[in-house]
């Protein structure tokens, strides 16, 4: 944490974990999720300021947003499928909201994957065993699934970028976008 006023650099995971990474900051400010290099697969959370800190999941997806009541959303892959996954914080009654974000994918990372504010929507770049590459948008209220471009080339699907919701950085060879 960093006091703006004085420049102060705070650690607050460090005594919950020394090696933190992926850090998520609620959509309230209050909570700061993150991951733990010796339990990679447990995400925890802890209170802004420091003063405490708890195991959320022992085993979930990694964070790709948050719903409207700021719940977080998780990438989980279940079998074949890659699903969303709705953490509860206060009942743990987690929610599957997407049963498969990319159907047949054979890889999808949580990088390559952006939720609109307050978690309507979804875009996700998946990639094929073909070597083919589908952008996908799942509307996560209707429930309602688009298949939006088809990537051809290899080394255009490797550096297609989704950097952040409102802005998909795309190279400068986009003749392979179709569909």
């Amino acid at each position: 944490r960093i006091n703006l006023a004085t420049g102060e650099v705070t650690a607050i995971t460090a005594q919950y974990c020394q090696f933190s990474y992926d850090f998520w900051l609620s959509t309230s400010g209050t909570l700061i999720y993150y991951r733990c290099k010796t339990n990679p697969a447990a995400l925890y959370r802890v209170v802004s300021d420091g003063a405490q800190s708890s195991l959320l999941r022992a085993n979930t997806g990694r964070m790709i947003g948050y719903d409207a009541e700021g719940e977080p959303l998780t990438l989980s892959k279940a079998n074949t499928a890659f699903q969303v996954v709705k953490l509860d914080t206060i009942t743990q009654q987690d929610q599957t909201i997407v049963e498969d974000v990319a159907p047949g994918a054979s890889d999808l990372d949580a990088d390559s994957v952006a939720v609109a504010p307050y978690g309507f929507s979804l875009l996700a770049l998946a990639h094929y065993a073909n070597g083919i590459g589908k952008l996908w948008y799942d509307d996560l209220v209707s429930q309602k699934q688009t298949a939006i471009s088809t990537l051809f080339d290899a080394q255009l699907v490797s550096s297609f970028q989704i950097g952040g919701w409102a802005r998909l950085q795309v190279p400068a060879s986009s003749r392979a976008l179709g569909q």
